[in-house]
Formats: structure tokens, sequence, C-alpha cells
């Protein structure tokens, strides 16, 4: 069995070595939980609880982007 100190060495190295995704979405995509577009970035992302950063830079209303893509 490993050591508290082991297993958190461990979790920080796996999280470095996962895989990562860049998903350019234009500015005409659904913006529902029933898009496939955003369906397949939670699942690339590791589910519901994956931690995910939204770059709103084309839009003339980034603020409001950026709330719309953290509401779903």
């Amino acid at each position: 069995m490993e050591n508290d100190a082991g297993s958190q060495n461990k979790q920080r190295l796996e999280s470095r070595l996962m895989s990562r995704f860049l998903i350019p979405i234009g500015g005409n995509e659904e913006m529902s939980l029933h898009s496939e577009i955003f369906r397949e970035m939670v699942e690339l992302a590791g589910g519901v609880k994956a931690r995910i950063v939204v770059v709103p830079t084309a839009s003339d209303a980034p603020n409001e982007r950026a709330h719309d893509y953290q509401k779903l």
C-alpha cells in the first residue's frame, strides 16, 4: 500500500501526463446541453466534473459568452 505522500505524487504525475485538448468553436454553435460538440467536449475533458477553460476571444460580449458557457 502506498503512503499518502506517494499517492499524492502519483496523482500529480498522472495529472501532468493527462491528454489535453484545444477545441475551437465558431460563433454559430448551438448553446444547449443537447449540442453534440458540447457533449463531446465534456467527455474529452473527463466528464461532468471536469475543469474546462473557455476563452471567448472573438466575441463582442466576452463576459456574457463566458457566463453562457459557464451555465452549460
